[in-house]
């Protein structure tokens, strides 16, 4: 009697799905008939899984959701099923929480089969409500959750979605907890990219549970993706860093969290609040002894014995985490007064050894106490760079220990150190001490002195004259740069360390390197210039050494071929050097293949440099004789004097020196024009006394110029007249030769014919024709070796002749 109704149901149940391909034959799934989308009658679905008389026919729910699954593989979902769908999604979990288990495993095969599809269409708001239910659901197994987060993955590339991606936060935020949380941390934090989502996340309180995750998950990848989603919501929320310190506790001594805390402020949060102080604090307080560890809190050898070699790594990969934090840190004045507060110089300093006595040293691979090394000593450059570690630098300039260490950083760098591990030399640890030391010296003499007196001048001359393959063009130019350093503002005690090291002739040997790139040969020798500057001019012994080096004529020969820049250096040395009386004898006598002397060559870059400021008439007269070559080489051309060679250049050459040797005149012509053109455009109108003085700088510039243009006139006559003279003596002896061959001629051709006369009359019998021509041959090449003749001799014949 109860099963009848049930019969009488299943009797008056309609058509839900209606087929429309044959059946097909033979075993298995595969003859199961293939149904078109088209046929699915939601309303009726909804029907069975509702009304009253249906709802206890689970069979057919299960049947009804196997057909789906069936019809969604062969088929794409069409975008009227998806609020039908989810319709059928809800009341399919309303069941299964009611204790219908027989619905579980269809449910999770629909939703294996509609992840493809549905992971590249637009949801709508019925269909994420449904996923929102299932994801909070504690009857649902892991597979069908992690198809839904699958899907809403897929769908956090449409950005328009996210509105509609926002109602299913809530469930979201309970699946941390419950569920794994990797996948959901995953979809979280592409969402939080978005102010909306953030926000909304911000309202629902993701804190807590993000704080769970972190407190209580194993996997560092996961803990780190919470900490990260943990700090854009706290940061959105509370716009400071405030917030974000309630995490600190939680990862205080936690060496593995450490790590991905440093990386996660490093990545998220240093750019925007680098100047942050308990930012700061927090990085040196709980991370020191990751970073800058003391002797003291090292561990033991018997710790060091027990330490899994896992939490070594992680204490390098923290250690290198912070020094970028502080590369941030460093940006900023007011944390770079924080970091000298709390005396992170010191700790930097600590690590200036390789000596086995510092035993934390034993803890890490050559490679990675090398890579700590180089991060110490590019903060150290930037600490001292601030010029307010005067004390500092005054104590430890005089530490025989910086002397030390680079040579212990030449056998690093070199690849000999007596450590395991040798080390790929392009970290450039001498390079960087170099950077360190230059930045010494900017703190005055006391400090170059006694920087000179432990050694490093003797060093740094000694890697110039090594030929091995890690003393880099790089390195080269930082050793110029620290000579500079250390003898500029003419530190004479360095300046006769220079000269006792034989260091003016490295330096001068320099001055040939070459190198294939063309702007790292430009920098170096610019360089090597300017530590020829620093070491050279203003000591007379070490100006003789550089003048037995034959210095002076490799800088006239780095002027023929140099850059621009590099032209600027050689010539104010060399306007540097002529200081020296000495120096006037080798810059007259030089000369090369292309200039008979060096005043061609200084002419030569002065057409050069007109041409140039023809294209740059932006500067004004002063800052154009700062800028140009110009006056530079009016100096040097003063100093050799305008008429060394004056007669040896050809006529442009003489113009162009008259030019020349006026140039203060015209420049100061120049400048009062200026002045007067200012003041008219101001409106402003000089007073008598002063448009006077105007008026005779005026006309005494015009009268320069009249005579120059006088003395160009004069000077054009004159090579017109010597043109002239030369033309006349050319013809004249073009005359004289063209006589002399005609007078030879005419005796050559009648002593051909008197011969021909002769041996006419001798001949018994008529001469042939052949004959004839033989005769008539031979005395034309007697006329033509008389005129050869004649024409060697010419110059003994007077000229009326």
């Amino acid at each position: 009697m109860q099963v009848q109704p049930e019969i009488r149901s299943s009797r008056r149940l309609p058509p839900l799905i209606r087929s429309t391909a044959a059946t097909t034959v033979g075993p298995g799934p595969s003859s199961r008939a293939h149904v078109s989308p088209n046929s699915i009658n939601f309303a009726k679905i909804v029907t069975l899984f509702t009304d009253k008389h249906y709802r206890e026919i689970h069979d057919r729910h299960v049947d009804v959701l196997e057909k789906l699954s069936r019809v969604y593989t062969h088929a794409t979902i069409p975008d009227e099923h998806l609020d039908g769908l989810a319709q059928v999604l809800g009341l399919t979990l309303e069941m299964i929480e009611n204790g219908v288990g027989a619905l579980v495993t269809p449910l999770e095969d629909l939703l294996q089969t509609c992840t493809r599809d549905l992971s590249r269409k637009a949801l709508s708001l019925d269909l994420v409500a449904s996923f929102g239910r299932i994801l909070t659901s504690p009857c649902i197994p892991p597979r069908s959750m992690q198809n839904l987060l699958g899907i809403l993955s897929a769908a956090s590339g449409q950005p328009e979605q996210l509105p509609i991606l926002a109602h299913v936060l809530p469930a979201l935020q309970h699946s941390l907890t419950s569920f794994d949380a990797k996948p959901v941390l995953k979809i979280l934090l592409v969402w939080s990219e978005s102010e909306a989502i953030c926000r909304r996340m911000t309202m629902l309180d993701f804190s807590e549970p993000l704080r769970s995750v972190c407190a209580s998950c194993s996997d560092p990848v996961t803990r780190l993706m919470a900490l990260q989603l943990a700090f854009r919501v706290l940061t959105f929320e509370h716009e400071s860093l405030d917030a974000w310190f309630t995490l600190v506790p939680i990862v205080e001594h936690d060496t593995p969290m450490l790590n991905d805390v440093l990386l996660l402020v490093y990545e998220i949060l240093a750019a925007r609040y680098t100047h942050h102080p308990d930012l700061i604090r927090f990085v040196l307080r709980h991370t020191a002894r990751e970073i800058v560890a003391p002797h003291d809190d090292v561990l033991t050898a018997s710790a060091r014995s027990t330490a899994p070699a896992q939490s070594s790594r992680i204490q390098f990969e923290a250690k290198q985490v912070g020094f970028k934090l502080i590369d941030q840190f460093l940006v900023h004045s007011n944390s770079r007064d924080f970091l000298i507060e709390h005396h992170y110089v010191d700790f930097c300093l600590g690590y200036l050894t390789f000596r086995p006595q510092a035993q934390f040293d034993q803890r890490w691979t050559l490679r990675e106490l090398k890579a700590i090394h180089v991060a110490c000593l590019a903060h150290l450059t930037r600490l001292f760079g601030s010029g307010s570690l005067a004390q500092e630098a005054g104590n430890i300039s005089c530490d025989p220990l910086l002397t030390t260490y680079l040579l212990d950083a030449q056998s690093l760098d070199n690849g000999q150190s007596d450590r395991p591990n040798a080390v790929n030399p392009s970290m450039g640890l001498v390079a960087r001490f170099l950077q360190f030391a230059v930045t010494l010296c900017t703190y005055g003499a006391s400090v170059q002195v006694k920087l000179g007196a432990i050694g490093l001048v003797q060093e740094s001359i000694a890697i110039l004259t090594r030929r091995e393959p890690w003393v880099t063009e790089t390195l080269k130019r930082g050793v110029c740069q620290l000579i500079n350093a250390l003898c500029d503002h003419e530190c004479r005690a360095n300046q006769l360390l220079v000269a006792q090291t034989n260091g003016v002739f490295s330096l001068v040997q320099m001055l040939s390197c070459k190198s294939d790139h063309p702007q790292r040969q430009e920098l170096l020798r610019i360089a090597v210039l300017d530590a020829i500057w620093s070491a050279v001019c203003g000591c007379r012994h070490n100006e003789e050494s550089f003048l037995e080096a034959s210095g002076v004529y490799k800088l006239l020969d780095l002027l023929t071929h140099g850059e621009r820049a590099v032209q600027s250096h050689v010539l104010s040395l060399v306007l540097e050097l002529l200081e020296n009386p000495k120096s006037r004898r080798h810059l007259v006598t030089w000369s090369s293949s292309k200039y008979r002397n060096s005043v061609e060559l200084l002419l030569e870059l002065w057409r050069k440099e007109q041409v140039t400021l023809k294209f740059d008439r932006a500067l004004n007269a002063l800052d154009e004789m700062k800028a140009n070559l110009c006056g530079k080489i009016f100096g040097i051309l003063s100093h050799i004097g305008f008429d060394a060679f004056r007669a040896q250049l050809c006529e442009s050459n003489q113009r162009l020196l008259l030019n020349i040797e006026r140039y203060l005149d015209f420049k100061v012509g120049v400048v009062w024009e200026e002045i007067t053109y200012e003041l008219a455009s101001e409106g402003i109108r000089p007073v008598s006394p002063d448009a006077r003085v105007l008026s005779e700088i005026k006309t005494a510039v015009q009268q320069k110029e009249a005579s120059i243009a006088s003395m160009q006139a004069e000077l054009a006559r004159k090579f017109a007249d010597q043109e002239r003279e030369r033309e006349g003596h050319f013809f004249d002896e073009f005359m004289a030769t063209h006589h002399i061959a005609k007078h030879v001629e005419d005796g050559g051709a009648t002593a051909a014919g008197a011969a021909a006369v002769a041996a006419t009359a001798q001949g018994a019998h008529k001469v042939s024709r052949g004959p004839r021509k033989a005769v008539r041959i031979a005395a034309g090449q007697e006329v033509l070796s008389s005129s050869a003749n004649s024409l060697t001799s010419h110059h003994s014949v007077p000229p009326g002749q």
